[in-house]
């Protein structure tokens, strides 16, 4: 018995050597593995460096994650050939952005956007390698299977863009998830960070050189809308995985798999809601997954300023609630007088409950200017309570009529299309552009109206240099024997003009208007000042020009 136990201590021993010895030889490999010298290295960089660039990037609206604003990046040159930059997925941006790389020779060449990862962070900007004409440069080959445990590595960027930074390192992991940015922006997950070949791959299997044209490259990429931890198997045998299940994965996983996937959130609404929950151990798959790109919005409604579009993935899963609701990027000058924040999911607008953004432009194009209806909307920080403001339908000069902004993959630009046609409701009886009672007319004809002035008719008004235009138009039939007179009260609308002298002012009126008529000065000043009333506050005791004009001012940035 004594013989055979001391036998069992020695196999253990021996055991316990031999895993000690192949610990270490994952954690402390062999000089052999490292044994470049300061030499090998220079020569490496030497060919590594010409291939990163500087990226400079605009993004020209708030969409999804990310704000509106300029940044600087660091890109690769992983395809000479085609002409493919690799970045980060938050460079590229989910949104419209213009951006240029310039090489280590300061040469400058336009990129564009043809690649978004949905989750990862990771994407693709395209150049003309036509346009560079002086720096001579190679590309940087990918080989993810190159990476191990201990391998002494060199990172090479731009770190706020400076021209080239270089650190020294060594791989310690190899399964370390990514990091977790901030709570209401863009993060990547399920995934360690090692990734990007395979979209690489698609992008340049898709390109036909024989054209000088990107063709819009899709993807394939599946979800089931749960975020997933990878635990080690004592974690998950403390979950409930039966010793049978374990040993059936590790069976059938990679030599040194150490752990399987436990759901850590689920978004409501998704393909797993209701059947998985957070604690579950990932056993088993059945081949069905959502199409990711379906969640991942490629356009968006401008309105004023604003920017709103379908709640994306990230957000939703940020936020927690279901993909697809009217999600308010930015809400610009209409919404933001309101009172409605960013991040805000539009629930009731104009008395009518939304779920989607087509049903909110549906209602926005039956309200005419100036018209005043409730909103209501939630908040990821106070989810379960509906707030209520007064919005007015009021799109200032300076922004274009409603319009939907489309991504352009073949291009990387964004393609913007009216939202919906701008229309006038017409007074009873037939017009003079053969439209019947109650048919919509587009609004262009209160431009026509506007052009045909008539400076002869003046009248004098107040004697604060105001000039007061009121516009009534007048459209006139003329048939084969009759003249039909429709009166257009299209729309009043008053132009001030400050004079430089402060001469008396004069009122013009429209070619057609009956009757002229002379408006109180101390009436009409409160009028205009009550018009021009915005989100700037105006002292008290300035005088009425003052008052005119401070709201009007903006500052460059």
């Amino acid at each position: 018995m004594g013989d055979h136990l001391q036998s069992l201590g020695s196999e253990a021993e021996g055991l316990e050597s031999n895993v000690k010895d192949e610990l270490c030889m994952d954690i402390d490999p062999p000089f052999s593995e490292n044994s470049a010298t300061a030499d090998d290295w220079r020569k490496a960089l030497s060919k590594v460096v010409p291939a990163v660039v500087v990226l400079r990037t605009t993004a020209c609206r708030a969409f999804d994650t990310e704000a509106a604003g300029a940044s600087y990046a660091t890109g690769f040159v992983v395809d000479k050939l085609r002409g493919i930059i690799l970045t980060n997925r938050h460079v590229v941006k989910s949104g419209p952005v213009v951006a240029e790389a310039m090489f280590v020779n300061r040469e400058e060449i336009p990129v564009y956007p043809i690649y978004r990862d949905p989750v990862h962070d990771f994407g693709f900007f395209r150049y003309d390698p036509a346009a560079i004409q002086f720096h001579v440069y190679e590309e940087i080959p990918l080989a993810p299977e190159s990476a191990c445990v201990g391998l002494e590595i060199r990172v090479v960027g731009n770190d706020s863009g400076e021209k080239v930074s270089i650190l020294a390192g060594t791989l310690a992991r190899l399964d370390r998830d990514a990091p977790h940015y901030k709570k209401d922006g863009y993060n990547d997950f399920n995934t360690f960070y090692m990734q990007v070949v395979r979209a690489l791959k698609f992008l340049q299997n898709s390109r036909d050189l024989s054209c000088n044209k990107w063709e819009a490259v899709s993807i394939p990429r599946g979800t089931l809308q749960v975020t997933f931890l990878h635990k080690g198997f004592d974690e998950t045998r403390r979950l409930g995985l039966q010793s049978e299940t374990e040993q059936m994965v590790r069976h059938a996983s990679p030599p040194g798999e150490t752990g399987m996937l436990v759901v850590d959130s689920v978004v409501p609404g998704g393909p797993a809601y209701n059947c998985l929950e957070p604690g579950d151990v990932l056993v088993r798959m059945n081949g069905k997954v959502q199409d990711l790109h379906s969640i991942t919005p490629d356009y968006f409604l401008e309105v004023s300023g604003a920017v709103i579009h379908p709640l994306s993935y990230q957000q939703a899963r940020n936020f927690r609630f279901n993909c697809g609701l009217v999600y308010v990027t930015e809400p610009g000058y209409m919404l933001f007088r309101a009172g409605v924040p960013r991040h805000a999911i539009i629930k009731k607008f104009a008395g009518e409950e939304i779920s989607q953004l087509e049903e909110l432009i549906s209602i926005l194009s039956k309200l005419s200017r100036g018209a005043r209806v409730p909103l209501e909307y939630v908040s990821y920080t106070d989810r379960h309570r509906r707030k209520s403001v007064l919005v007015t339908v009021d799109r200032h000069e300076w922004y274009a009529p409603p319009q939907i902004y489309k991504r352009d993959d073949s291009t990387g630009l964004w393609n913007a299309k009216p939202a919906f046609q701008p229309v006038s409701m017409l007074p009873s009886s037939v017009n003079g552009l053969g439209v019947l009672s109650g048919q919509e007319v587009p609004l262009s004809t209160e431009g026509t109206c506007i052009e045909h002035m008539n400076p002869d008719n003046l009248e004098l008004t107040d004697g604060h240099g105001v000039t007061s235009m009121e516009t009534n138009c007048e459209l006139v039939l003329d048939e084969t024997n009759s003249r039909v007179e429709v009166d257009l009260e299209v729309k009043k609308r008053r132009v001030h003009e400050l004079s430089v002298d402060g001469n008396l002012a004069a009122e013009y009126t429209v070619p057609g208007t009956r009757n002229a008529k002379l408006e109180d000065p101390i009436t009409m000043e409160n009028a205009m000042v009550r018009e021009y009333q915005g989100a700037t506050p105006v002292a008290a005791n300035a005088s009425f020009p003052e008052r005119m004009i401070e709201p009007t001012l903006v500052m460059f940035e």
